[in-house]
């Protein structure tokens, strides 16, 4: 397990340490498809917007599923149909695992690994989309600031 911390430095004050939130690192600017669309239009959303995965709302905004580049690819190879006649139901991995942003760091790598998802949707009480946490938030989170490594978090 990782130690996610960050020190609370303060001038004149004892230095001390608390655990990060879901919150502390999570992406709040989440692109997303609807229950509605096609797998041609979840994939578009990815392309447009370089990310490798995209949330599935139902009508009410509510989290239903998330969709991949791979499901995408698995499917259109399986339907042997144009991607704008695949719903993007068809794709998207309903079983899906989301977080909450008071949840720690540690239960979100836990739920990762326990799931074998790269990436957790974090939505409020009652199931509205509020941000995604990935793999790539973690280990920019788990590093010291300044020390070399995957991608180029700032701190």
């Amino acid at each position: 397990m990782f130690a996610f911390r960050v020190a609370n430095d303060m001038p004149g004050r004892v230095s001390s340490a608390r655990t990060l939130s879901v919150a502390d690192v999570m992406t709040t600017h989440v692109y997303t498809c609807g229950v509605d669309d096609t797998v041609e239009q979840a994939a578009r959303v990815m392309a447009e917007h370089a990310c490798g995965a995209v949330p599935v709302l139902d009508r009410t905004g509510h989290v239903i599923a998330m969709v991949t580049d791979r499901d995408i690819c698995l499917t259109a190879l399986a339907c042997r149909k144009l991607l704008s006649q695949i719903s993007v139901m068809t794709a998207a991995s309903r079983r899906m695992y989301a977080i909450r942003t008071v949840d720690t760091l540690d239960l979100a790598h836990e739920l990762m690994c326990k799931h074998h998802v790269r990436r957790l949707p974090v939505v409020d009480p009652d199931g509205h989309l509020i941000g995604i946490i990935s793999v790539s938030d973690l280990v920019r989170a788990a590093r010291p600031c300044g020390e070399p490594g995957l991608g180029d978090a700032s701190c």
